[in-house]
């Protein structure tokens, strides 16, 4: 029987195929099948860790072992191992044509070019198909072509066209939106503590961010926080900053208009973790126009993933959360409505017999500097109606009660006829209403300063008629 020579034994573990005829071929096969079948059955040993007598030596005629013949940025330990071959071929450098030119460098021939990008000639293809000019990221973001020497495969999936940067024509103007107010920076201040302000909303329980706690949250500070603008009255600064509105409303259990609370409403729920966006709103935009914008102030928040409306400084306005999408809201026997007039612009209608008509909000987010300015002028010009007018207003589910001057007046359907209103008659019933319909502490406030104040609207009101 013939025997296996032992260049023949060699050739079989190298794997390359022997063609022979006859009773050789026969022990060929048979030999090949016993040492595949001890190879399987050896276990796996890294090569660099055999002796280096025992490491098999590659076939010297074999390009895939010659590292060195290859580009010097695709040499890497172990490639070998992982890649029996190269692909595709390598692409040739060429830098980018200057902008109004192809790649060629003919000139462009009709049509509108934007500048800095160059226009691909008729019947260009996909990158990888044919040979138009394709990017390569391993060039340095040079333009190529195919069919020109080895390509590296491991690059492929970058090689697709990365356009230049084309600038805007200048009657396209460049839209900026504000980024929204993060939550993080609505932090409580050191003065201020959850605990002091659950107390002074009533509410026991802890709360976190979600849906339930949201309404808890807003219909407790819609009820327990009076609407009242008693500083603006007297000539007292207004204060935005945090530890002042802490202060005001939570130390000495007073009131504000509509940016002190919404924003204080807002601080607070940023601590507790919901996602917090001040917005800015306008009253009655259908009859005091455009300007009428920021003229109040409310507030988004994102509970998982919806948005809801939030106002806690609307006078006689909601008293939980509503959804921002089309539709109506009904609080007790009071109904209000949601519709979208513009691509984010929202109108709130409010409910018959109330403050006010509508109040439009925009969705885009704003940060609490956008109305300091504003606040400021509400809060000191002649003109504003915070200066002309003594405001106090509380509000509950089937009634509001709201103090213009010397009128107090209430509204809803717990009222017999639906309204009903008196005058005050001297300082001593201001003060009495103050406390007992509105629970405003009297401690710091001049009470002669605001009953004059109150006559003198009393009587301007009364002449115009």
């Amino acid at each position: 029987m013939a025997r296996l020579r032992p260049e023949h034994e060699s050739r079989l573990h190298r794997g390359h195929p022997l063609q022979a005829r006859g009773e050789l071929g026969q022990v060929l096969r048979q030999e090949g099948s016993r040492l595949r079948l001890q190879h399987r059955r050896l276990p796996r040993v890294r090569a660099d860790l055999l002796p280096v007598e025992a490491r098999v030596r590659p076939d010297p005629r074999d390009r895939r072992s010659q590292p060195d013949r290859l580009p010097q940025q695709w040499r890497q330990s172990g490639h070998l191992a992982r890649h029996r071959r190269l692909r595709h071929p390598l692409r040739r450098h060429a830098r980018l044509p200057p902008p109004g030119r192809t790649a060629d460098g003919r000139r462009h021939q009709g049509g509108q070019v934007l500048p800095g990008l160059p226009r691909p000639r008729r019947g260009a293809l996909r990158p990888g198909r044919g040979r138009g000019p394709v990017r390569s990221a391993q060039t340095g973001g040079r333009l190529g072509r195919e069919g020109q020497g080895p390509r590296d495969h491991r690059r492929l999936h970058l090689h697709r066209r990365i356009p230049r940067p084309v600038p805007l024509p200048p009657e396209i103007p460049l839209q900026r939106h504000r980024r929204p107010s993060p939550s993080h920076q609505l932090h409580l201040p050191v003065s201020l503590d959850i605990g002091r302000t659950l107390e002074r909303l009533g509410i026991d329980g802890p709360v976190g961010p979600d849906l339930v706690s949201l309404r808890r949250l807003h219909h407790a500070w819609a009820t327990a926080v009076t609407y009242e603008n008693l500083d603006i009255q007297l000539g007292r600064p207004v204060s935005l900053a945090p530890e002042a509105l802490a202060d005001k409303i939570i130390t000495r259990r007073r009131g504000g208009f509509c940016y002190e609370q919404n924003y204080a409403f807002a601080v607070m729920l940023g601590a507790v973790g919901f996602e917090v966006s001040i917005i800015e709103a306008a009253v009655d935009r259908e009859l005091r126009g455009e300007s009428a914008w920021r003229n109040h102030m409310q507030l988004l928040v994102t509970v998982d993933g919806e948005t809801w409306l939030c106002d806690v400084g609307l006078m006689d306005g909601f008293l939980s959360p509503i959804r921002l999408r089309p539709g109506k809201h009904v609080e007790g026997r009071q109904t209000y409505s949601l519709v979208q007039v513009g691509d984010d612009v929202w109108r709130l209608h409010h409910r018959p017999g109330g403050a006010f008509i509508t109040c439009d909000l925009r969705s885009g987010p704003l940060t609490i500097e956008d109305f300091t300015e504003v606040c400021a002028w509400r809060a000191t010009a002649p003109e504003s109606i915070f200066v002309q007018t003594l405001l106090v207003a509380r509000t509950d589910i089937d009634e509001a009660v709201i103090l213009r001057s010397r009128t107090l007046t209430r509204t809803g359907p717990a009222v017999s006829g639906g309204k009903v209103q008196r005058v005050l008659i001297d300082a001593d019933d201001l003060a009495a209403v103050l406390t007992k319909e509105f629970a405003l502490p009297l401690a710091g406030l001049d009470l002669d300063a605001l009953w004059e104040r109150a006559v003198q609207q009393h009587e301007i009101w009364l002449a115009a008629g």
